[in-house]
């Protein structure tokens, strides 16, 4: 769980760095009191405080970059969706009456055939690329119905789960860093049905074809603030600024203290279509099959920022050798703000593959489920379960 959120917190700081928007600064301004041989030094610092704050506005909107991100948007959108088959039992495929599973799953999105190069998607998307790319976390459970009162061999089940991210956060200390929130959240209807029926060969139990179906939405929301250094920007005086015949001398500061905060909202409903069958050897089974989850819905990248704009320094008036003090002049405060996003949606189509390995116990079941996704890259779900059959 650590190393999905710390993933997940990086791809959100890179991604976020890179989402097309424009700062607008507003620069402080100074007045350095009545004496009206200060006008013309008033207006010259404050001439020079905005033309900070122009280069200052510059070199943040080019550090920020200049393109949309659509392609990671969709890509945690299908992450998302992978992640929401959680509390999957696929070891049992026929129960006598209720199968009650807890577990925690996740999902990722990869640009390529291969799945789990995190650590690619990682440097591409740091090199300001627009990356088809995402991770996705949920836990939750599943409740089963042997639904044979209305149809013989149908099973209904109820899937749900909730996670507030800020408490595991917390909980966690310095394995992630502060200021990551969220939660997570998941519910589904499903109906599975038993087309062919299982064959008993001795020690060795074939458990026939299924076919299944569902209704599962999902919602994801993480959010992520990041401590970002002030940055200075700084300007040196030398100029006969009243026309006094002296020349005024000092530094004129301009300091913004920047807010940061980036963030995944997702919120997306998943129809899966399977088939599947499986084998049991003594207390041994495995399963798998074919399908697609049908995906509908939406995603939001979140890109919020903020800034404290100061002044500081000081200018030696020449004619008088005074030195005036900005902190101790009248300051209206600057101030900077950027709200930027890219909202998308899922992959309509994502053919699996899956499989899963368990361990029976009597009534208890340990299971290990794994999908393999194919849409215009590939991606994973991958889990663990604990359930307890009646």
């Amino acid at each position: 769980m650590r190393r999905i959120l710390a993933i997940c917190t990086a791809l959100l700081f890179v991604a976020g760095a890179a989402v097309g928007a424009e700062v607008k600064i507003t620069p402080p301004t100074v007045d350095f009191g009545s004496n009206s041989s200060y006008d013309l030094i008033d207006a010259y610092v404050n001439g020079v405080l905005k033309a900070l704050a122009q280069q200052a506005e510059s070199q943040l909107n080019e550090e920020i970059g200049a393109f949309e991100q659509p392609s990671f948007v969709e890509g945690m959108a299908n992450a998302g969706i992978f992640a929401s088959h959680v509390g999957v039992m696929r070891s049992r495929f026929e129960y006598g009456f209720l199968q009650v599973g807890a577990g925690i799953a996740i999902g990722f999105q990869s640009p390529t055939a291969n799945p789990f190069d995190v650590e690619g998607i990682g440097q591409a998307m740091a090199e300001g690329g627009d990356v088809f790319a995402g991770v996705g976390v949920q836990a939750g459970g599943q409740v089963g119905l042997n639904a044979s009162f209305l149809k013989e061999g149908l099973f209904l089940g109820l899937r749900f789960g909730r996670m507030d991210l800020t408490s595991l956060a917390e909980s966690m200390g310095d394995a992630l860093p502060e200021g990551l929130s969220g939660s997570l959240s998941v519910v589904g209807v499903l109906a599975s049905y038993q087309l062919v029926k299982p064959v008993d060969l001795m020690l060795i139990r074939w458990r026939g074809v299924n076919i299944g179906s569902g209704l599962v939405y999902q919602g994801l929301e993480v959010r992520y603030k990041a401590d970002v250094d002030p940055v200075s920007y700084e300007q040196e005086i030398n100029k006969d600024i009243d026309n006094g015949g002296y020349l005024e001398t000092g530094t004129v500061t301009l300091t913004a203290v920047p807010t940061v905060e980036v963030g995944v909202q997702t919120g997306t409903v998943a129809i899966p279509l399977e088939v599947s069958t499986g084998m049991r050897v003594l207390i041994l089974n495995v399963s798998g099959g074919l399908g697609a989850d049908l995906a509908f819905g939406s995603s939001k990248l979140l890109f919020d920022a903020d800034a404290r704009i100061e002044a500081s320094g000081s200018i030696t008036h020449g004619e008088t050798g005074t030195k005036l003090y900005i902190n101790n002049g009248t300051i209206t405060p600057g101030s900077a703000v950027l709200d930027a996003g890219t909202e998308g949606g899922p992959t309509f189509l994502n053919p699996k593959v899956f499989a899963s390995v368990g361990l029976l116990l009597g009534p208890i079941s340990l299971e290990i489920p794994f999908t393999y996704y194919i849409n215009e890259g590939s991606g994973f779900n991958a889990g663990i379960t604990l359930g307890l059959t009646f």
